[in-house]
């Protein structure tokens, strides 16, 4: 019976919540994302909601820590296309410097744990 409430109050709301996510994070993909990942925390603590009126506020800022999550996730992400296009250089070079820099990073890395 839980289930079927939280499922209708959720379609009820579904689209304010996307419009919210989208606003913070400016892209649809990871609006979608925090959105399906704010539903899934919701719907596992659903129990431990003291206030079922207050069930708007609550998602809502379930919603808004997922947005501020993806964030600091997006804030060390930097697109392969965007690397090639600050450094001018063709894509496939971009990838290929960044796969040898790694390389040599797991070289040095793997040589410090042995000593």
């Amino acid at each position: 019976m839980i289930n079927t409430k939280f499922a209708q109050r959720i379609e009820q709301i579904r689209m304010r919540l996307y419009k919210t996510a989208l606003l913070y994070l400016g892209s649809e993909t990871p609006a979608c994302d925090a959105v399906d990942e704010t539903v899934y925390k919701a719907l596992k603590n659903y129990g431990k909601l003291r206030q079922p009126e207050y069930f708007d506020t609550w998602i809502t800022r379930i919603l808004i820590n997922e947005c501020h999550n993806e964030r600091r996730r997006q804030k060390w992400f930097q697109p392969l296309a965007e690397t090639a296009e600050t450094l001018q250089i063709p894509k496939g070079t971009a990838a290929t410097r960044q796969r040898r820099a790694l390389q040599l990073l797991r070289l040095e890395l793997g040589e410090e744990e042995s000593e």
